[in-house]
């Protein structure tokens, strides 16, 4: 039957509704999901159907006693809305993360098989196949959701955690930027001589008065630094995914690539945009370095999101055709 079956616009569904091989998973807090496979299904008391999970015996939040089990599902559900994962969904993208997938599920058979193949691997304390997961927990590349995308598709990936660096990142960039602006004006800006600092930079600027000039320095730095320490997380972070398995060397770099351009394009949009409001505003702008960081942010990310993924688009067709 299909997933989307049964299943409200919320991906919510009634117990009785499950199907073995189904992803299904329950808010256990506003901001995280627990996620399980669906093993068996109890057609005398659906509650006590088996399902597939990644979670500490007695549901405490001690990962260290986090392990791969199988439950009820009643124990699994904890008397929430029992919600199911929805595979070849076109709109996953505005979907949750985590709830939607734009991939397509193995079949059902296969998924309940990949499923038990976990607890034979785990028993005899093996590794899953291409993957380098050995039963023990990693809140960030070993959960729940890893757990159970890897069983419906084979593939190791969690897209909670890439959603969550994905909206640490911009704020957090607004956030430095801000804290770099003011420090490099205090101790770099102050101490140095206003026409001297003026003269370096209208060597190539000399549009601006010196006051503006001065600025436009400050912004530029704080730009080029806040980028660089966001890009070092966001890479550190994808490094560990690849080593693990959860990625493609393919996907690897084209997801580097366009969230470098991201980046350079929120930093530009920043820089631009409080250079405009500090010129327009006398100065007056300054005090508040966080107004273009946050403004730059939102313009930065559409453009770089846009620029990116035409660049990508053009560097595998030129691939595609220098192999043909």
């Amino acid at each position: 039957m299909s997933e989307q079956n049964n299943t409200s616009i919320f991906h919510t569904i009634n117990p009785k509704h499950v199907w073995a091989g189904d992803h299904i998973y329950i808010w256990s807090s506003p901001i995280h999901q627990h996620h399980g496979i669906v093993l068996f299904v109890d057609k005398t008391d659906f509650d006590q159907s088996q399902v597939l999970e990644f979670n500490t015996p007695d549901g405490s939040l001690k990962i260290e006693r986090a392990q791969i089990q199988v439950v009820s599902l009643k124990q699994f559900r904890k008397d929430k809305k029992l919600k199911r994962v929805i595979y070849g969904s076109k709109y996953h993208k505005f979907k949750i993360a985590g709830t939607a997938y734009g991939f397509q599920s193995l079949p059902p058979e296969h998924v309940v098989d990949n499923a038990h193949l976990i607890l034979e691997q785990i028993q005899f304390e093996g590794y899953i196949p291409e993957t380098r997961f050995d039963g023990h927990y990693d809140l960030i590349l070993k959960n729940c959701e890893c757990l159970a995308y890897w069983c419906k598709t084979g593939m190791w990936y969690s897209s909670q955690i890439e959603q969550v660096v994905h909206w640490i990142g911009k704020p957090l960039l607004s956030f430095i930027k801000g804290i770099i602006d003011i420090a490099v004006a205090n101790s770099i800006i102050q101490p140095l001589k206003q026409e001297a600092l003026s003269e370096i930079v209208e060597s190539s600027l000399c549009l601006f008065n010196n006051k503006f000039c001065s600025t436009l320095f400050a912004e530029g730095i704080g730009n080029a630094i806040a980028v660089v320490i966001i890009e070092v997380f966001k890479l550190y972070f994808r490094a560990k995914q690849y080593n693990n398995g959860q990625m493609s060397k393919e996907e690897y770099w084209t997801k580097t690539l366009t969230s470098i351009i991201t980046a350079v394009s929120i930093g530009a949009c920043s820089f631009i945009i409080q250079a405009l409001l500090t010129y327009f505003t006398f100065g007056c702008a300054t005090a508040y370095p966080w107004i273009g960081g946050f403004v730059g942010s939102l313009i930065g990310s559409l453009v770089g999101d846009i620029l990116g993924k035409l660049l990508v688009d053009g560097i595998q067709l030129t691939h595609k055709m220098l192999s043909d």
